[in-house]
């Protein structure tokens, strides 16, 4: 597994820590992304916090739409995540697979 992905609500009802534990492989974990258009992911999210003994986590990716909450967005980065500004022409989603197809 490359990454694991999910979305903003899934943040903010479960506030999930997306880790690796045993028997997982703990020495290559996926990087962990949030869909996330308006930046609603609280810098206090598990997420964001440093994984516990025995588990591994990797980057924490943030995609958000352009021109969201400079504080917001700070806040993030002070947290430990990567905050991507998608430029987005017509729905999120849309500017998410775009944003995607332009790495392969």
């Amino acid at each position: 597994v490359d990454a694991l992905v999910t979305g903003v609500g899934t943040i903010l009802d479960d506030d999930p820590r997306l880790t690796v534990r045993p028997p997982g492989d703990l020495t290559n974990p996926p990087l962990r992304v949030v869909l996330d258009s308006r930046l609603r992911t609280p810098p206090t999210a598990t997420i964001l916090r440093a994984p516990g003994p025995n588990e591994a986590g990797g980057a924490v990716h943030v995609l958000c739409v352009a021109g969201t909450d400079p504080i917001r967005h700070g806040a993030l980065v002070d947290a430990g995540a990567q905050v991507h500004e998608l430029h987005v022409e017509g729905s999120f989603f849309e500017g998410i697979f775009k944003e995607v197809r332009s790495y392969f």
